[in-house]
């Protein structure tokens, strides 16, 4: 399994982008086209669209945008999904989560924050006891985490379809 980092400066696999006019700061932007399995880390700000099967570390504010798959372990400073992660994910300071993202696994954060339209599926952890309790709890995925796909593809599958069906019970319940 091999470590990819991301720096302030671009490389072959990132671009920079401002994300404000006002903003002077450029976000290293890691795109669509990209797939990486293994450990993508990155020490500043990042925008990931891309797809990833291991684990993404970011010392600052991690974006997931709506094109971004995660299966794995999710590290950052602040979180904003909009994309899909199928794992556990530590934010030490606020996550996100946004209009169209996906969650199916355990979220340990200082604080949340839910758009209308985002989703998840598993546990929630929040305050200082949560992120210590991540430090217990959350370990990198190994590489024989992911040996039997087809085994873990039938859970996420089956995970979905609990949400689906929680969500259609709930419009039923409405609509009564």
């Amino acid at each position: 399994s091999k470590e990819h980092t991301v720096s302030r400066t671009t490389s072959a696999n990132a671009t920079s982008q401002n994300t404000s006019d006002t903003d002077s700061v450029a976000i290293p932007v890691v795109g669509g086209e990209t797939s990486v399995e293994g450990v993508l880390a990155s020490d500043a700000d990042l925008r990931f669209e891309g797809r990833l099967q291991g684990e993404l570390r970011c010392g600052g504010r991690l974006e997931l945008g709506p094109k971004a798959h995660v299966q794995g372990v999710v590290r950052c400073g602040e979180l904003q999904l909009s994309g899909t992660v199928d794992g556990d994910i530590v934010v030490s300071g606020t996550a996100q989560i946004g209009h169209g993202a996906s969650l199916t696994g355990t979220l340990y954060a200082l604080m949340v924050n839910f758009d209308e339209g985002g989703s998840y599926c598993g546990r929630i952890h929040m305050g200082q006891t949560a992120l210590a309790r991540a430090e217990t709890e959350v370990k990198p995925p190994s590489p024989t985490d992911h040996a039997d796909e087809s085994a873990s593809s039938l859970d996420h599958v089956e995970d979905r379809l609990r949400l689906r069906l929680a969500e259609l019970e709930a419009a039923v319940t409405e609509l009564k």
